[in-house]
């Protein structure tokens, strides 16, 4: 990790650490200690970059996910709808054998919509769980720098997001800027 400070003559010190946290408080102390309002830095944290890259692709994992299974609730919830018209036919006409089957229906499609909601929020769940790393991520790829350095990081990080453009994040991350 590069630490650069444009306001004054070029002066370049070096941490080596893997803990990406460790990095971020000696960079907050130092420039709180020196005075530095606006603090660039260069870092690179393989490993941790390799974990936030897990957790993206498990991001879009269960984003799928719960894209498949929003549109099977959907269709389910058209069959119950047309379940229920159909067992209300048969209760108004008095056929009891095809009403009690089509709430025998209903009731076994009740109980799979309700597991399957019970996935959907395990999935839910495990995604917001995924989206926090990664903003904790951010959050942390900011505290490597200090002052204006620190929020063009996290808003060129979240454009990354927003585009889906994960070598920019990277780049963005590493360098402080998604141009360099």
């Amino acid at each position: 990790m590069k630490l650069c400070n444009s306001d004054i003559p070029t002066i370049q010190i070096m941490l080596k650490t893997d803990d990406i946290d460790l990095a971020g408080d000696l960079v907050q102390s130092l420039a709180s200690f020196l005075a530095i309002d606006d603090l660039q830095v260069e870092a690179d944290f393989p490993a941790y970059f390799e974990e936030v890259r897990v957790t993206l692709t498990e991001v879009d994992e269960f984003h799928s996910v719960h894209q498949k299974l929003t549109a099977a609730m959907a269709d389910h919830s058209n069959h119950i709808r047309n379940m229920l018209v159909q067992a209300e036919d048969a209760r108004l006409m008095g056929d009891m054998v095809t009403m009690k089957k089509r709430y025998i229906e209903l009731y076994d499609l009740n109980r799979d919509l309700i597991n399957e909601y019970k996935i959907r929020s395990n999935n839910h769940n495990a995604l917001l769980n995924c989206l926090k790393s990664v903003n904790q991520a951010i959050q942390r790829a900011g505290r490597l720098r200090v002052g204006k350095p620190k929020n063009q990081v996290i808003t060129a990080c979240r454009d990354a997001i927003k585009s889906n453009n994960v070598n920019a994040l990277f780049k963005v991350m590493r360098a402080g800027t998604a141009s360099s």
